[in-house]
């Protein structure tokens, strides 16, 4: 992204539009909205990333 000439902005601002249109994204409960996007997704591998990964063994595919 940042060499398509965009900022972190516009890439988050991007990437929660494609979660919230695109399946399988768009269609997942509530529960596993929290292990989406990239700055939730490093919050939590670097505040618990045995936890983290345990928990995301149980998503569907």
């Amino acid at each position: 992204m940042i060499n398509d000439g965009i900022d972190g902005a516009e890439a988050g601002r991007r990437e929660s539009e494609c979660l919230a249109t695109t399946q399988p994204w768009c269609d997942l409960v509530s529960y596993y909205q929290p292990f989406l996007r990239t700055t939730k997704l490093m919050n939590r591998l670097s505040t618990n990333p045995s936890r983290t990964c345990k928990k995301m063994r149980d998503i569907p595919t």
